[in-house]
């Protein structure tokens, strides 16, 4: 314990060991094992499965990273090229089943550079959605 800490009541611990780095799997298993009791980082079957078991469902906390992930189209090739065709893709592709299967459950597809929860983010933005034909009609016509 620190002798000098200044706020009362006193911490209700002894000591803080952090530890890194851990592989998504050792955490996992530090977590299962009671060795560890924080997390992040977790892969999205591990967490699954963590939230399955009974002895963590009374104290396990859940907070969202403020991360922004995103892919872009090299405008240097001959496919990347064609707005037609990235417009088509972006409408068409379902981001909501890419970035639940890469991050898990929790992450939320982009709607902008700015993620929730960071000044600038804009709640009201969608992402606009391309029905099947449209999408097909518009790869179909940029060749």
């Amino acid at each position: 314990r620190n002798p000098r800490y200044w706020k009362e009541p006193p911490a209700r611990l002894d000591r803080i060991e952090f530890r890194a780095p851990l592989s998504a799997s050792a955490i996992a298993e530090g977590l299962r094992s009671g060795e560890l009791d924080l997390a992040r980082d977790l892969l999205p079957q591990d967490l699954e499965a963590i939230l399955r078991d009974s002895r963590f469902r009374a104290g396990l906390v859940e907070t969202p990273k403020k991360n922004t992930y995103f892919a872009v189209f090299h405008t240097g090739t001959a496919a990347g090229s064609s707005a037609a065709l990235r417009l088509a893709l972006a409408g068409a592709v379902r981001t909501q089943d890419l970035v639940w299967g890469a991050l898990g459950r929790f992450a939320l597809p982009a709607t902008g550079v700015i993620p929730p929860g960071i000044l600038g983010h804009d709640a009201g933005r969608r992402q606009a959605h391309l029905p099947r034909e449209k999408a097909i009609e518009m790869v179909r016509s940029a060749g």
